[in-house]
């Protein structure tokens, strides 16, 4: 698998920024206007590891995957959607981009996966689902 490129944003695109919005973020805000674009640092989230128990003899069948976030906290943004994401297993992993903390601008729709308010300190609730991203020039 070759990692695609990420296609350059628009000059002068200017969005809120993922970590500065959380803290003013309300539960209500996935259904007022679900179609949102926040900026931030691109990481890959820690993986999660799947093993079937009885493998065939030569077969690889243990399973890692990882998933795309904007900003490197316990409170990132896990970005869903077409072609974003790592897998592979214990020998290898493959994902669709490089993720190294570059800048980047996300646009899809916000979705609350634990809505409680009790929640609230959850790790990985916030999800943009079908996003879309863009490489912020550094300049």
């Amino acid at each position: 698998m070759q990692p695609q490129t990420l296609p350059p944003c628009a000059p002068g695109t200017a969005t809120l920024d993922w970590e500065s919005y959380l803290t003013t973020l309300d539960d209500g805000d996935q259904f007022a206007h679900p179609r949102r674009s926040f900026s931030g640092r691109l990481w890959l989230q820690d993986g999660a590891f799947s093993s079937l128990v009885s493998c065939a003899p030569g077969v690889c069948c243990n399973g890692v995957r990882r998933s795309f976030v904007l900003a490197d906290s316990p409170h990132a943004l896990v970005l869903e959607g077409p072609g974003l994401g790592c897998g592979g297993d214990e020998s290898r992993e493959c994902c669709a981009l490089p993720a190294d903390g570059q800048s980047v601008i996300a646009t899809g729709d916000l979705n609350n996966s634990i809505p409680l308010r009790s929640a609230r300190n959850v790790r990985d609730r916030w999800h943009l689902l079908n996003a879309q991203l863009c490489l912020v020039s550094d300049r």
